[in-house]
């Protein structure tokens, strides 16, 4: 989700709340909403770059807002 999403809480409860660094904040926020939708709805396997490991995993919808569901991470055993 690149700089969609800084923080799995935040950056999903409420989308409209802008980091001060980004310049364009309301074109963001509505690109960020629409990826962050499309996502829930259509069960997008994603991995949030600045989130805590694994990283990986769905946004889902719950009321009126995102929630992320981290995806359960196997260890492989080599050799």
């Amino acid at each position: 989700m690149g700089d969609i999403a800084h923080n799995p809480v935040t950056s999903l409860q409420h989308p409209d709340w802008t980091p001060s660094v980004r310049l364009r904040a309301r074109a963001g926020n509505q690109v960020g909403k629409t990826i962050l939708d499309r996502a829930a709805t259509d069960r997008v396997m994603v991995m949030g770059y600045h989130f805590p490991f694994p990283a990986i995993g769905h946004v889902v919808r719950r009321d009126t807002a995102y929630h992320w569901e981290d995806r359960p991470v196997g260890l492989v055993a080599s050799g």
